[in-house]
């Protein structure tokens, strides 16, 4: 360790470079949740706030747009890395009047992702029939919607920008 960076390889690893690559290890790597109803101009990406608290959306993707989605059997759960300890999970009310952001898993952070060929659909696992469980998108806001249509039409495949380059050390 040289001034709290972590020399590896002749390489210095920052703290926030490290924790990235801890909390992702072993993990697909983060993607961008993208609205395909929001026209052009608009914010499409879904995205966490500055302390990870609320969701909304997003016109360009940075960090606080970077989502993991992990497999957990017959549901997935959506998560944000909000600082280098902590990551919080997309989720809802149990009633779906509300999205929320929590740090532990429970049923309300549980999702359902079906693959709709040019789009895909998110919806809360095990909701009732005619309830608010689709992850949705009206007004240029992110909500639950009790059916799957165009508002409830995502993609993925967004490109993430890259994580900045390790600084060049000279003389190691």
């Amino acid at each position: 360790e040289v001034g709290g960076e972590l020399l590896l390889g002749g390489v210095r690893l920052s703290a926030a470079m490290l924790s990235g690559m801890i909390l992702n290890a072993g993990l697909p790597p983060p993607v961008c949740l993208k609205a395909v109803s929001v026209p052009a101009g608009g914010s499409p990406y879904l995205n966490a706030n500055d302390d990870g608290t609320s969701i909304g959306l997003w016109t360009l993707v940075s960090n606080r747009e970077r989502w993991v989605i992990t497999e957990v059997g017959a549901y997935v759960t959506i998560g944000i890395d909000v600082n280098m300890t902590t990551r919080v999970y997309l989720g809802s009310n149990p009633d779906g009047t509300v999205l929320t952001l929590w740090k532990e898993v429970t049923a309300d952070q549980q999702w359902v992702i079906t693959d709709a060929g040019d789009y895909i659909t998110i919806h809360k696992n095990g909701a009732a029939a005619g309830a608010r469980k689709y992850l949705s998108v009206a007004l240029g806001a992110v909500r639950l919607w009790s059916s799957a249509g165009a508002e409830e039409q995502w993609t993925f495949n967004c490109t993430v920008p890259p994580p900045a380059p390790p600084p060049v050390c000279f003389g190691y």
